[in-house]
């Protein structure tokens, strides 16, 4: 009579362990693989302070637009600032 597991359980354990294993290093390759494309996106993507700076320099260059339209006459170009 044998003591302990018997070989057919200790195969059974040894196997389901290489499958474990495989599917680590398989969920690792996928893992690594969706952190790359992550990294894509997010080198791709701008940030909401990125968005407030352009929306700040936006306004400033409308703001030099209507000063430059307030000194141009109707068909005088631009006014001169002596005139104004």
């Amino acid at each position: 009579m044998r003591a302990g597991r018997t070989p057919n359980l200790e195969i059974r354990s040894f196997l389901d362990s290489i499958d474990l294993a495989v599917a680590k290093v398989s969920n690792e390759g996928k893992f690594a693989e969706i952190k790359e494309t992550l990294r894509v996106v997010v080198e791709q993507v701008i940030t909401r302070s990125e968005i407030q700076r352009i929306d700040i320099r936006i306004q400033g260059l409308e703001d030099d637009v209507d000063k430059l339209k307030a000194r141009l006459g109707p068909d005088e170009g631009i006014k001169s600032e002596a005139a104004n």
